[in-house]
């Protein structure tokens, strides 16, 4: 009588377990979830900043042969 009580006690405890492991998703893990799959998703640009002096390197904005080039990524904030 004894080992049945443990038994049924223990097969509660384990059904408990595994109910409250399958049903406790929350929220914030999927918005993680969204926002990460996003991140990966999303085409990243460059940014051209400014173009300086004269030299041999095409300005993207203008097309004038400039000597740099200031670049940035962007994430598309």
């Amino acid at each position: 009588m004894k080992r049945k009580r443990i038994l049924l006690i223990g097969s509660i405890v384990c059904a408990c377990g595994m109910w409250m492991g399958l049903h406790s998703k929350t929220e914030i893990e999927d918005d993680l979830l969204l926002l990460n799959a996003e991140a990966l998703a999303d085409d990243e640009y460059v940014e051209v900043g400014h173009c300086l002096e004269v030299g041999n390197v095409p300005c993207p904005l203008t097309n004038i042969k400039v000597k740099y080039v200031f670049m940035g990524w962007s994430l598309n904030e």
